[in-house]
């Protein structure tokens, strides 16, 4: 996962918005909480998305970040798989 997480901050441009780079760095914060290796062998993280947000919201608050930045970076965190999800709906 950190692997993952370094190359999507990396991939941010230079002037990339604080809020965009808060979510690429905190979006995957609850897939150690998710994570389970199904009865043949898949890994899995289903739901991560909303651990993540609540972990980042934990993060936010005691940086005392303002309403406007969390509300950014969790509306980011929380739907990061929307797309994914909907690729894989249509299949």
């Amino acid at each position: 996962v950190w692997t993952h997480t370094l190359l999507v901050v990396k991939q941010l441009p230079k002037n990339a918005p604080f809020a965009l780079s808060l979510a690429a760095l905190l979006h995957d914060a609850g897939k150690a909480q998710t994570t389970v290796i199904t009865d043949s062998g898949r890994i899995t993280a289903h739901g991560h998305e909303g651990v993540s947000k609540e972990i980042a919201s934990e993060i936010l608050e005691k940086w005392g970040a303002d309403e406007k930045l969390k509300g950014e970076v969790l509306f980011l965190v929380g739907y990061h798989m929307v797309a994914h999800n909907l690729d894989a709906n249509a299949k």
